[in-house]
């Protein structure tokens, strides 16, 4: 049975009523429509067996992260598995992105301050093909973090620690001959 009939089956097990579905994403719109989502599902296993679905972190225009349980680890380890659109995954597979590319060739340093890809896997779903990532489970975006104080501010120790931590990460990925061309100003902004 292909994965996303087996999605039908899951929702009506895990998800009761009253248990979040987490509708965000526009799971209809097709690829030909420009977005293709895998209608992920807390509770459905991906990889082979390896992972188990708990809970959606987020969600973007070319993807959605999902926390999942790595099922063949003891102790039990957590990982974020990023499934990208089908459209993303096109753009992949036609060379228009290198995510996976990059992640893979940042894996060898080993740092603190980049994410750690740990596996690779393709699912197929009811818009086409779903390329996956599993990566190192990472805290909270710094707007989140914000926001989250009384005053919606951050001390300065912490924005001058925050920082540090992204140009180390910036830093290493020049050392491996990398460009990030995110919008710096975009950070600092929130900061």
């Amino acid at each position: 049975m292909p994965l996303y009939s087996r999605f039908q089956t899951l929702s009506s097990v895990c998800c009761s009523a009253g248990a979040p579905t987490f509708p965000e994403e526009p799971l209809l719109k097709t690829l030909e429509q420009g977005a293709g989502f895998f209608p992920a599902q807390p509770g459905l296993v991906l990889g082979d067996g390896k992972y188990r679905i708990l809970r959606k972190l987020g969600w973007g225009e070319d993807s959605s992260v999902w926390l999942v349980d790595a099922l063949q680890f003891t102790p039990k380890d957590y990982f974020a598995v990023k499934i990208l659109t089908a459209k993303a995954t096109h753009s992949h597979h036609a060379g228009y992105r290198h995510e996976l590319e990059l992640l893979d060739s940042i894996k060898a340093v080993g740092s603190d301050f980049l994410p750690r890809l740990h596996d690779d896997f393709e699912l197929s779903g009811p818009h086409g093909q779903h390329l996956c990532l599993v990566m190192d489970l990472l805290g909270t975006s710094v707007q989140a973090l914000r926001v989250s104080t009384p005053t919606q501010t951050l001390a300065v120790h912490s924005v001058k620690t925050i920082i540090a931590f992204v140009l180390e990460g910036l830093v290493e990925l020049h050392d491996k001959g990398i460009v990030h061309t995110g919008e710096i100003t975009l950070l600092l902004v929130h900061l």
